[in-house]
C-alpha cells in the first residue's frame, strides 16, 4: 500500500515577497559600493594612513566604521535571501538590523544638535542669519528624513514579528 503524502498549502505574504525583494537589490547594491569604498580606502590611502601618529591610530575611525558599514550591509543583503525563503533566523535577524538602523539615526540626528551650535555660527551680519536659516533648513529636513525612516522601520518590525507573518517561516 502506497502513502501519499498531502502538503498543505503554504500562505505566503506578499508583504514578505515584497519587503525581501527590495531589501535584496538595494543592499546588494549597497554591498558592491561599500565594498568598493573599502577596496578603495584600504588601498588607495594606506600610505596616508601609515603617515598617521601610531599613537593614534586606534582612533582611525575610518578602519572601523567602513569594515562595520560593509558587514552590515552584507548582513542585510543575507538577511533578505533568507526572508524570501521564509527562514526564521532570517527574519529575526532582519529585526535586529531595523532596530539598529533606527538607533543609528536618531543617534545622528541627536548628535547633529551636538555638534552644530551657535559656536559654529561666524560673528554678526547677513551671513549670520543666512547660516542660521541654513541650520534650521539642515536640521527640519533631517528631522523629517529621520522620522519617515523611523515609523517606515518600526512598522516593518511590527509586521514582522505579527503572529500572522511568524507563522510562515521555518
Amino acid at each position: 500500500m502506497e502513502e501519499t503524502v498531502v502538503v498543505e498549502n503554504e500562505r505566503r505574504s506578499t508583504f514578505v515577497t515584497v519587503l525581501a525583494w527590495v531589501f535584496i537589490v538595494f543592499s546588494g547594491f549597497g554591498t558592491f559600493v561599500v565594498l568598493m569604498q573599502n577596496i578603495m580606502f584600504f588601498i588607495f590611502f594606506q600610505r596616508q594612513r601609515e603617515e598617521l601618529n601610531p599613537a593614534f591610530a586606534a582612533f582611525d575611525v575610518p578602519l572601523f566604521f567602513f569594515p562595520f558599514v560593509l558587514l552590515l550591509a552584507l548582513s542585510t543583503f543575507i538577511s533578505a535571501i533568507g526572508l524570501l525563503k521564509r527562514k526564521n533566523w532570517a527574519r529575526i535577524v532582519f529585526i535586529v538590523i531595523m532596530s539598529l538602523i533606527i538607533l543609528w539615526n536618531l543617534f545622528g540626528l541627536g548628535l547633529q544638535f551636538v555638534l552644530i551650535d551657535s559656536s559654529m555660527i561666524p560673528a554678526g551680519g547677513q551671513e549670520l542669519s543666512e547660516f542660521q536659516t541654513m541650520i534650521y533648513v539642515i536640521r527640519a529636513f533631517t528631522f523629517v528624513l529621520v522620522a519617515i525612516i523611523v515609523v517606515l522601520f518600526a512598522w516593518i518590525i511590527r509586521k514582522l514579528v505579527s503572529s500572522e507573518i511568524r507563522s510562515e517561516f521555518t
